[in-house]
């Protein structure tokens, strides 16, 4: 964050600092989750096939770090993605994807 913003953040109580990281986490989980139904779609329309997902997890309990392996038909490649969750983890692999798709 900017020092701007971040003075601004810490300006604010902490059940408003709560929900603005609650309303940028949602912002953020449904614009990468997109790539999830795009990538999905494209594969199901295109090749009458689905994707599918390697998950593994790595790091304590409290802070896991999750990886998500996305395999698609084209181009025979896997596209990793990692994140503190399975959601985020999946829709990186997929976002990946989407990119290389559309080059």
């Amino acid at each position: 964050m900017s020092k701007s913003i971040t003075k601004l953040f810490e300006t604010l109580s902490l059940d408003k600092q709560r929900q603005t990281l609650e309303d940028l986490n949602k912002i953020y989980t449904t614009n990468t989750i997109r790539y999830v139904v795009e990538l999905a779609q494209f594969v199901q329309r295109m090749y009458k096939q689905n994707i599918s997902f390697e998950i593994t997890k790595e790091g304590p309990d409290h802070e896991p770090i999750i990886t998500a392996v996305v395999h698609v038909p084209f181009k025979k490649k896997r596209y990793v993605g990692k994140g503190k969750n399975k959601k985020i983890a999946k829709a990186i692999a997929c976002e990946k994807a989407c990119d290389d798709a559309n080059t």
